[in-house]
Formats: structure tokens, C-alpha cells, sequence
């Protein structure tokens, strides 16, 4: 017990209690105040030389965390071994059954490397001029870098032959995604997703028949759908802009529903970035930048536990500070039980598991 108010003309007491699981979720209480259920900590990712982290993955065994130009492994977020250096840029990292993907552009060329051991990275055969990378349902998909040709590449395992994967078109396709019994690909040229295409098996996709009217209705706002998530049997694509957060829901990749939801950010206060979304254990988080009128940036982390009907907005994670706020280090998945990992500027977050809970009036506590 905590302290004590008065509600509805009763004493009260302030009490705490989780919120996100189980029976206790049924009892009347009015919320007063959510607390953060990230923790600052310092000394994870030390002695990155190259640059703050991009991305990252664990695989089972290690993290493979990626700067623009080096690929590391690490057990622990702590010691570090540098794995894969370009010096062009890395573009694309994901993992499937233990297996690393990565995917580069130096000069003129593109590259893939693949590892099944996590320390040696070697080209597999097939994939040409490949850029970002994705894993959805049975396979990892590979951005064709070319306009000009229309379609993908795709692989089974990582490591065997990459495959041709006609597309509908030549545009730049980014992100692939799978709900269970479709896949969907996303396509994009700047801050929304500008073309999405669909398929059953992953080996051939023809155009959505209900995107472009979903990116009609929604282009007046210039950054409202630039994230893509598939959790349970939904599609999700979502962004914000000012105060409004934009959310498109699909079963099939044809039909979407839409809704924008008012954010509850201070007086003042605008989304300037939402990037890095990922699901761990069924909830969409993405990690959020805004600006205020005295020009202090806040960093935020958007949760929907829904799927995207509804979208929490968490307290800043850091003190604001005068600037924008590095929007380059990505949330990423730590090891089962866990939780996540998002950092910015050599400091970085962990959500502690056990922290899910407000602070509450119980309705008729004495």
C-alpha cells in the first residue's frame, strides 16, 4: 500500500498490480499512472568503432548485431567478435533455424552471406544483386536492386541455391511478410509503402487488388503507413503522423481495414518517426522519435497488444534532449524470457519482464 485519496467520495488506497495477464485484469480500477517497463542500463554493445548498431537477430546461440559496415556476434550484448566486414554498407540481416543471412552493397556490387556456424559467412549460390532481406513463413525473400526486372529471390534454407521469384513488377521490394496462409510484399521508394503484392506459397505473387485504394486514401499523410508486421492471421501496416497514429489491417493482403488513433503525447508534441517494428510474443512494438516546441526530442515505444486495433504509447525512455533523437539503433528480440533490447547513442534498454504494472485506485478499496 502506497498511499491513500479519496474516489467517489470513499477512501482509496493506491495500490499496484499487473495488467497484462491473468485473472486480475477483470478487476474495476481507474489507472492513474503507467510505469515505464524499460530500464536504462550502460555497457551493452561496448567499442563499436564502425558505428552505432542497425540491426540485429538472435539465432539461438548469438546475437548477430550489424553496423553500417560490420557484422558482430555476441552471447551477451558485451563481448563482441567482429564477423563480416564491407566497406560498403550492410543493407539486410535475418536468421531462420540458426542460420545468418546477411546482404551488402560495396560500390557498384551487391553481395549475400549466409552462416551456419556463426563465424564463418560465405556466398550461396543463385542470388544476384541482393538488398534488404526478409524471412517469412518458409523462406528468406532478397530485394532484386534492379527496377528494371520483376521479381525476387527467395530461399529455403539460406545457405542453398536462391531462387528467381517473379513479382508483379520491378519496384524495390523491401519487406515480406506471412499471416499463417498468405505472404505479403511491400514495396517502397520513401516514407510509405507504395505497392504491396500477394501470394499462397511464396513462389510467384501477383498485385494486391485492394492497396491502391488504401494508398490513396491515405496520401495526404506522407509517413501514415511506412511499417509492416504480420501477427496471428493479420497483416498490419501502420505509422503516425503529428499526433495520429495510421493503422491498415488485412487477413488476405487484398481487403484492408483502416483507423487512425489519437496518441496521447504532450502539449506540443509530435511523432517525427516510428521504424524497428517487431512482434515478441504476440505484441507489435515499435520504437518511436518525437519533437516538441522547444525542439526537445523524446524516445517512445509504441505497443499494441491487439493486433493493431489499439496502440499504447509508453513514457520516454530517456531524458529529452535538444535534437532528434538517433533514429537509426533498432528494437530487436533478446533471448526467450528476456524481453527486448532498444538502444540509442551507447545506452540501452531492457524491458523487464516482471515490470508489467500500474499504479490503480481499486474502485471501493477502503
Amino acid at each position: 500500500m502506497l498511499s491513500f485519496n479519496t474516489l467517489y467520495g470513499q477512501p482509496a488506497a493506491l495500490m499496484r498490480r499487473r495488467i497484462w495477464s491473468g485473472e486480475e485484469r477483470k478487476l474495476p480500477a481507474a489507472s492513474v499512472r503507467v510505469e515505464n517497463m524499460f530500464k536504462a542500463h550502460q555497457g551493452f554493445l561496448p567499442n563499436f568503432s564502425l558505428g552505432v548498431p542497425t540491426r540485429a537477430v538472435w539465432n539461438g546461440r548469438v546475437y548477430a548485431v550489424a553496423t553500417a559496415t560490420t557484422l558482430y556476434t555476441t552471447p551477451d550484448l558485451r563481448t563482441i567478435t567482429s564477423r563480416f566486414v564491407t566497406t560498403g554498407t550492410i543493407q539486410g540481416l535475418a536468421q531462420h533455424n540458426g542460420t545468418i543471412v546477411v546482404s551488402y552493397v560495396d560500390g557498384p556490387q551487391y553481395g549475400l552471406r549466409a552462416s551456419t556456424n556463426d563465424v564463418s559467412f560465405t556466398a550461396p549460390a543463385g542470388a544476384q544483386a541482393v538488398a534488404a532481406i526478409s524471412r517469412a513463413g518458409g523462406f528468406f525473400f532478397g530485394q532484386q536492386t534492379s527496377t528494371g526486372l520483376s521479381y525476387c529471390y527467395r530461399s529455403v534454407a539460406g545457405t542453398d541455391t536462391w531462387l528467381n521469384t517473379p513479382m508483379p513488377s520491378g519496384d524495390p521490394w523491401h519487406k515480406f511478410l506471412f499471416n499463417g496462409s498468405a505472404y505479403l510484399a511491400l514495396s517502397g521508394a520513401g516514407p510509405s509503402w507504395i505497392n504491396a503484392a500477394v501470394s499462397d506459397s511464396g513462389a510467384s505473387f501477383i498485385s494486391s487488388t485492394g492497396f491502391n485504394a488504401l494508398r490513396n486514401t491515405v496520401s495526404a499523410a506522407s509517413a501514415a503507413l511506412n511499417q509492416g508486421i504480420a501477427v496471428g492471421t493479420k497483416f498490419v501496416l501502420f505509422g503516425a503522423v503529428g499526433k495520429r497514429m495510421w493503422t491498415a489491417t488485412s487477413e488476405d493482403g487484398h481487403n484492408f481495414d483502416l483507423k487512425v488513433q489519437l496518441l496521447p503525447l504532450l502539449d506540443g508534441e509530435d511523432v517525427q518517426s516510428i521504424t524497428s517494428a517487431i512482434v515478441l510474443d504476440g505484441v507489435i512494438y515499435a520504437r518511436a522519435v518525437t519533437l516538441d516546441n522547444a525542439n526537445a526530442s523524446r524516445l517512445r515505444l509504441v505497443a499494441s497488444y491487439d493486433a493493431g486495433a489499439n496502440w499504447r504509447l509508453f513514457p520516454p525512455a530517456f531524458v529529452p534532449r535538444t535534437g532528434v533523437v538517433d533514429v537509426t539503433t533498432p528494437i530487436f528480440a533478446l533471448e526467450p524470457g528476456k524481453g527486448l533490447f532498444l538502444g540509442t547513442q551507447g545506452m540501452g534498454l531492457l524491458s523487464d519482464v516482471d515490470n508489467d504494472r500500474e499504479f490503480y485506485y481499486e474502485q471501493g478499496a477502503a
